[in-house]
């Protein structure tokens, strides 16, 4: 029997909802964890170098929403697949060879050279093989990674932290590089048991990929100027607020704002925007206006329930106190 846009839409959106709110829980229960032991400078410099990398990666978010429109619409996963790795080991370079001294010589953070090297790798992997799980539609596989990654990364801390005896900030970028690179590899494998990959060659630009690199170039631009309007919050307390409250910042403030993007943002990304391309394709106008009715009301009731939450939660009561 064949689903409806609108079923589908339902049931990736709901199981990747219930795959967010664990991952929320387990992160921000690490976080918390992390706030009554770890130095706040430590915390400082190791949540600032990852969101100014993620910053640049960030980009290739606005590419995750063309791949799938394109891709929906002509089936060719061999040239839109192949713009995109082109794309992404261009901004990997550039971040590389632009970000990565903005981080270690303007802003003056100390953090070794091979963390920063191996976070910029681990989060391009990640970003190649999410938009790609993204344009074939593969809810299941992205929804298991929502909660699997930050289980990773805490294993892997304990791991560095408590087995190899690494210092607690050099623990936190090692669990971040590895469980990037091990999520990349469960994608690449899921992925792979499903759809061949598709061969790195050439590109034959006809004019649907022209559009799709014309769309493509946009949406990253508008993913960049709003996702930049979150994070030249953290450039700004770098600039004139002292390390200490940076990391009251980063510990609090900074993941309540990751996790209304989480709820909010990136299950548009992932679950509505691929089914509303099929049915703007078919020129299906029921299925989305059900969707359209069914998303508000979805977003009334999970924001009410997540500012309750943390209101009652109190994050600022788990900071230790000065």
């Amino acid at each position: 029997m064949q689903t409806t846009a609108i079923e589908r839409v339902k049931s990736a959106f709901i199981a990747g909802l219930w795959a967010t709110l664990a991952s929320i829980t387990i992160g921000f229960g690490f976080k918390i964890w992390l706030a009554q032991w770890v130095a706040k400078e430590d915390l400082a410099l190791y949540h600032t170098s990852i969101d100014i990398i993620s910053l640049s990666l960030i980009l290739m978010t606005g590419f995750r929403s063309s791949m799938v429109v394109s891709y929906s619409q002509t089936q060719n996963d061999k040239d839109i697949t192949n713009i995109f790795r082109y794309s992404l080991i261009t901004m990997v370079l550039l971040t590389w060879g632009v970000v990565l001294p903005y981080i270690k010589h303007t802003l003056g953070i100390q953090v070794e050279y091979l963390h920063l090297v191996g976070i910029i790798l681990g989060m391009g992997f990640k970003v190649y093989f999410t938009n790609q799980i993204a344009m074939y539609r593969m809810y299941n596989i992205s929804n298991k990674v929502t909660w699997m990654e930050p289980l990773a990364q805490i294993l892997v801390f304990f791991i560095c932290f408590y087995l190899l005896g690494q210092a607690a900030i050099a623990s936190l970028f090692f669990s971040m590089m590895l469980s990037s690179l091990a999520m990349a590899g469960f994608m690449f494998i899921s992925r792979r048991k499903q759809i061949a990959t598709t061969p790195f060659d050439s590109v034959n630009m006809d004019p649907s990929l022209v559009s799709f690199v014309k769309k493509s170039f946009t949406a990253s631009l508008e993913a960049g100027a709003s996702i930049l309007m979150i994070y030249i919050t953290v450039l700004l307390t770098i600039a004139h607020f002292s390390i200490e409250e940076l990391g009251d910042f980063q510990v609090v403030v900074r993941p309540v704002i990751t996790y209304l993007t989480l709820l909010f943002v990136f299950p548009i990304y992932r679950f509505v925007l691929p089914e509303l391309a099929v049915c703007v394709r078919h020129s299906d106008t029921l299925q989305i206006k059900q969707i359209k009715k069914w998303i508000y009301k979805l977003a009334a009731i999970v924001g009410s329930g997540f500012f309750i939450t943390m209101l009652l939660l109190k994050p600022t009561a788990y900071l230790p106190k000065a």
